[in-house]
């Protein structure tokens, strides 16, 4: 079930909003680490269910390069 959306922005960005459409953060490529990190929003909390939503989505942009 897909509880969140992820829109590309500018560069190496995702914005991710809930299903509800509130903004909940974003992705972004951090090149010192040389991966995709999340960047929430100040006081968002999220569920097993959302967080492996978030890291399906990063192993998808991780083989997309």
């Amino acid at each position: 079930m897909t509880r969140l959306k992820f829109e590309h922005q500018l560069g190496d960005m995702y914005k991710i909003t809930n299903k509800k459409g509130e903004y909940i953060g974003y992705l972004d490529f951090y090149k010192p680490w040389k991966c995709w990190v999340l960047k929430p929003m100040y006081n968002c909390i999220f569920s097993a269910d959302c967080m492996q939503e978030i890291v399906d989505y990063m192993n998808k942009l991780k083989q997309k390069g």
